[in-house]
């Protein structure tokens, strides 16, 4: 069995005790041996939350129901910084040789960090990533990835989930290309793993769900406010700046593959993007969103991207008017029309939803 340390970050804001309890005692008890729990206190101010952290901020090491000693590091923002900052400081913090993040109302299966560490030792990867199941706040399953259609072994298959709680990363390597979540905008999410996905060398697939994603009502990605969104919270600046990296390091033919599924992931994020925009923010806004969308569409994407595209959304509840969707914003992007094609969309929306 390996003895490298195993780093988990979690970052934690107004958590209920028993989120935090199902969360943290996954990682406690889990069957791999040398891990360190790092718990980054983002400014919370619920009572509950602050009561059930100093518990654990007055513990350095605690012991596994098999006898582990757990190292506890655990910090407190002077001010709320935000996930991403709080993931970035995790990292920062981190001495372990191997990386794991882990949702405040989140589990781990009790053999996922021992599954994922044989793996990635194994195929000598940069990244290893296992299934996952998302599951109701009762504990009921609602769905279940990898589908059983999916083709694991191909190239392709880590860039068609867009998670990166259900992986672990080798530290050395996100340290190596200065890999790290963008502040303060949408998706980040999604811009770390384009940078991990694209840069790394080799990804082991482990197929078995590992990982319980509980999808609440409540929680921070299912009520960011979209009508709010301002033009910085957008990630147009972060993504130009992969889109630069892409051009410097597509040398060999690994990373020409995947620079096309970058690109196709680029384009559907902006997709996404684009019809978010067009029927929630105010005019302006939108418009001059769309038009960074539109930009980076052309700059990015082309026929072999493009053939990717419908991947990323074969299992969504609406895949055919996603994948419509897609094209007419790659379309009209490409022919300079972007910006009427999404206001059009927004007239009919909102005319839909009267």
């Amino acid at each position: 069995m390996s003895t490298k340390k195993v780093s988990i970050i979690i970052p934690v804001y107004n958590a209920t005790k028993s989120q935090l309890e199902a969360s943290i005692n996954s990682v406690i008890n889990q069957t791999y041996g040398n891990i360190e729990l790092i718990l980054i206190n983002d400014k919370s101010f619920k009572e509950e939350t602050i009561d059930q952290l100093t518990v654990y901020s007055e513990l350095n090491i605690i012991s596994s129901e098999k006898g582990y000693q757990r190292v506890i590091k655990f910090y407190n923002n002077d001010e709320k910084i935000g996930i991403s900052s709080s993931r970035n400081k995790g990292i920062e913090e981190s001495t372990g040789d191997y990386i794991c993040f882990l949702d405040q109302d989140d589990y781990y299966d009790p053999n996922y960090v021992i599954k994922l560490v044989e793996a990635i030792t194994l195929k000598e990867a940069d990244i290893a990533m296992c299934g996952f199941y998302s599951i109701d706040e009762n504990g009921n399953i609602i769905d279940t990835f990898p589908k059983g259609d999916m083709d694991t072994e191909s190239a392709w298959y880590p860039w068609s989930i867009c998670s990166i709680w259900n992986r672990i990363y080798r530290r050395d390597f996100i340290q190596q290309y200065n890999i790290h979540f963008p502040d303060g905008c949408v998706t980040e999410d999604i811009v770390f793993l384009m940078q991990c996905n694209f840069f790394a060398a080799k990804i082991a697939v482990v197929k078995e769900a590992l990982y319980r994603n509980v999808i609440r009502q409540s929680s921070t990605s299912h009520s960011k406010d979209f009508h709010a969104l301002k033009l910085n919270q957008m990630p147009f600046d972060q993504i130009s700046h992969l889109l630069k990296a892409i051009t410097n390091n597509t040398t060999s033919a690994t990373l020409l593959r995947s620079s096309q599924y970058l690109k196709a992931l680029i384009c559907d994020e902006m997709a996404l993007l684009c019809y978010i925009l067009s029927t929630g923010s105010d005019n302006a806004t939108a418009k001059e969103a769309v038009k960074k969308a539109g930009l980076i569409i052309r700059l990015s994407t082309n026929r072999g991207s493009l053939k990717y595209i419908h991947q990323f959304n074969k299992y969504c509840k609406d895949k055919k008017s996603m994948q419509v969707l897609i094209l007419l914003i790659y379309c009209s992007s490409k022919l300079h029309i972007e910006v009427p094609i999404a206001m059009l969309i927004r007239k009919i929306i909102k005319r839909s939803l009267q």
